[in-house]
């Protein structure tokens, strides 16, 4: 995805109560894969989505605009 989860890998996603009991069922007989889970989903956040990762991307985002203000 655009901020680099990824279903199954960093998070678990539903449609449904009932799809969302399933899941929940799931992963509740699954401990060491929620774990794996968690983990990932936390090295991402730890890696990817600080402030400075969200200020760089910020000033990038401003930097493309400028650049297209002085085309015009």
């Amino acid at each position: 995805s655009e901020l680099g989860f990824f279903e199954g890998k960093h998070f678990v996603r539903y449609e449904t109560a009932a799809e969302a009991l399933e899941k929940v069922a799931f992963w509740l007989e699954r401990p060491a894969l929620c774990e794996v889970m968690a983990q990932a989903a936390h090295e991402q956040v730890r890696t990817q989505h600080q402030y400075g990762h969200r200020v760089i991307n910020m000033l990038a985002h401003i930097n493309e605009y400028s650049r297209e203000l002085v085309k015009v």
